[in-house]
Formats: structure tokens, C-alpha cells, sequence
């Protein structure tokens, strides 16, 4: 189960990753660590950070449909836990833009 985290080194791995996409210079989107750097990022006790990190696995999906599958698993893991309002938004988004990869993804 996830745990809000506000302090330490998870908050600036959510940091490092946001500012790296924003910048998009040689951004490996297939990055595991980048995506669970933005997964955790739904945890911060910060708004801005949970905000910021839907946002952007948002865009992931959106921008390359092929990670979807592997974003959504991590999703649901984070389901029933302490940002379940947040990833329940997040999947939301991504099912908004790509219903038929997220169903298949969650029934997975």
C-alpha cells in the first residue's frame, strides 16, 4: 500500500522527473524509473507534486500509448491506498484518451 510521502529522496526523484520532462531533453519515456518516480509522486503530502505527477503520467499515456500498459499496472498496484482518489483520476484521464488499452490493461 502506498504511503503519502512528503520529505527525503522519493519527493526529489518526483522533482527530477517532472523537471526532466518539462525540459524534454533525451527524456527516455520508457524509463522504469521515471514512471515509478511519477507513480510515487501521487503519494507527496505536497499537492503541487500529486498534481504535477498525474499530470505528466497523463501526458505519458496520452503521447506513447505503448506504455500504457505497463503505467496502469502500476496504477492499480497503488489502488486501495493512501492516493487511491489521485490514481483513480489518473486512470480516468488515460481510459478518456485510450478506453479499449486501459480495460485491457486492467483486466490484466
Amino acid at each position: 500500500m502506498a504511503q503519502r510521502s512528503g520529505h527525503g529522496q522519493e519527493t526529489a526523484d518526483v522533482q527530477v522527473a517532472l523537471r526532466a520532462l518539462l525540459a524534454g531533453d533525451s527524456v527516455d519515456y520508457t524509463d522504469e524509473r521515471l514512471h515509478q518516480s511519477l507513480l510515487s509522486g501521487l503519494g507527496a503530502e505536497d499537492r503541487r507534486l500529486r498534481v504535477s505527477s498525474a499530470w505528466a503520467l497523463t501526458l505519458l499515456a496520452g503521447d506513447h500509448p505503448s506504455l500504457i500498459d505497463g503505467l496502469v499496472a502500476g496504477l492499480a498496484d497503488r489502488l486501495g491506498g493512501d492516493c487511491d482518489r489521485d490514481v483513480r483520476q489518473v486512470l480516468a484521464q488515460m481510459e478518456a484518451q485510450h478506453p479499449e488499452r486501459v480495460r485491457a490493461a486492467l483486466a490484466d
